[in-house]
């Protein structure tokens, strides 16, 4: 599927957790998701399946012309998946990077950072898709009064931050109509972070052109899934990340497998109340703290391990880390806890742009084939208004 990614789910099938016939049904479900999701594609209802392919030239421009050599550092200030992309590049491709991610709304860690940027030196990157996010908006406001180093990331058409830019000139850089959030990480919500760090962006971009979508691996993998979930009523996903440059990714993750899989509502209107949790454990730390409990608990879940083929570095700590990973992934098998494994190759700029583009059409494909709707978030929105009602009451 991709020379980045090797995934693994044999023993699963091997060991007889998942019957051959049932997976075959499984795989003509997802083919018939597959259809959809094309079909939405031609229709402009989706974006991100076309985000790898874009020609960044002209972004790459910008940026150089606005960001890159007047500025040493960049704060980045937005919420969810404007924020928790660029936070899995940085994280990963560039830590020495200077740059703040600005993610919540705590009154201390702004009144932290204040002390510590040098104003003339800082530019503040607003991020909300919308223009009209609470958080955001304060964000906005707070950097707004300590500085006119400003650039704005949000919709060409409307919104607050829209017109703000508008209004005093700041930097514009849009985000697509038809892509949500939570994959926008191949916008400018992600890119633009990752051109002001040095990445190679171009790099990122050809590692998501290696998943194809329409793989018979990935169609398969995505049957599995499915079947784990619907069939066998193992709906908490729990994911076992054996590299600390990839936690900001689990984060991600969670976001995007969450807010795509939660619905209230079929794509007939209908109350299922679907949905997949997930957990976050970060290798091999989760073999001491929830490992007891996925080992022995309930037979509720299924479980990813995410590792890293090579680190770069060959010491007794790369050799233990891959040892204690298969460990873990052949102990929960032999109790028939059904488990598959993905490796990454290497962390690098390719690697990265594949992963991410990966769990992105993994998600899609899941949730259409669930029959839910896996780019909406309804749920969210109701709470957005609540936030709105209040403040305004407030007022």
């Amino acid at each position: 599927m991709s020379d980045f990614l090797k995934i693994n789910y044999s023993q699963i099938l091997e060991n007889g957790i998942v019957k051959e016939k049932e997976f075959k049904q499984a795989r003509s479900i997802v083919s018939q998701a597959l259809e959809k999701l094309l079909k939405w594609k031609s229709q402009g209802k989706i974006g991100f399946l076309d985000l790898p392919y874009q020609k960044i030239t002209q972004l790459k421009k910008k940026v150089d012309s606005c960001l890159r050599g007047q500025y040493k550092t960049l704060v980045h200030c937005g919420i969810g998946g404007s924020s928790l992309g660029p936070k899995t590049l940085i994280q990963a491709l560039a830590p020495n990077a200077s740059i703040y991610f600005l993610d919540n709304i705590d009154p201390t860690t702004f009144k932290k950072i204040e002390k510590t940027l040098n104003m003339d030196e800082t530019l503040f990157y607003i991020v909300s898709k919308s223009g009209n996010t609470s958080e955001t908006k304060m964000q906005y406001e707070w950097a707004k009064s300590l500085s006119s180093n400003i650039a704005v990331c949000t919709n060409d058409q409307e919104g607050f931050l829209f017109e703000e830019a508008k209004k005093h000139g700041f930097p514009l850089f849009t985000i697509p109509e038809n892509v949500g959030g939570r994959y926008s990480v191949f916008t400018s919500v992600g890119l633009v972070p990752a051109l002001f760090s040095g990445l190679n962006v171009e790099k990122i971009l050809k590692g998501g052109q290696t998943v194809s979508l329409k793989s018979e691996e990935l169609i398969s993998f995505v049957a599995l899934a499915y079947l784990l979930h619907k069939k066998q009523k193992r709906n908490v996903m729990a994911s076992f990340i054996y590299s600390d440059e990839l936690q900001e990714f689990g984060h991600w993750l969670v976001q995007l497998w969450s807010e795509s899989l939660g619905k209230q509502k079929n794509l007939n209107n209908q109350s299922v109340f679907e949905g997949s949790f997930p957990i976050l454990g970060r290798g091999a730390c989760a073999q001491h703290s929830m490992l007891q409990l996925l080992s022995e608990g309930p037979e509720n879940f299924w479980a990813w391990f995410i590792e890293i083929e090579n680190f770069g570095i060959e010491n007794s700590f790369s050799k233990l880390i891959k040892i204690e990973a298969k460990a873990t992934y052949e102990s929960l098998l032999s109790k028939g806890r059904p488990c598959v494994s993905l490796k990454l190759k290497e962390v690098s700029e390719g690697c990265l742009g594949a992963l991410l583009f990966f769990y992105e059409c993994f998600v899609a494909l899941f949730g259409l084939a669930l029959e839910i709707n896996p780019f909406d978030q309804p749920g969210v929105e109701d709470t957005k208004r609540r936030i709105d009602t209040l403040l305004n009451e407030r007022r």
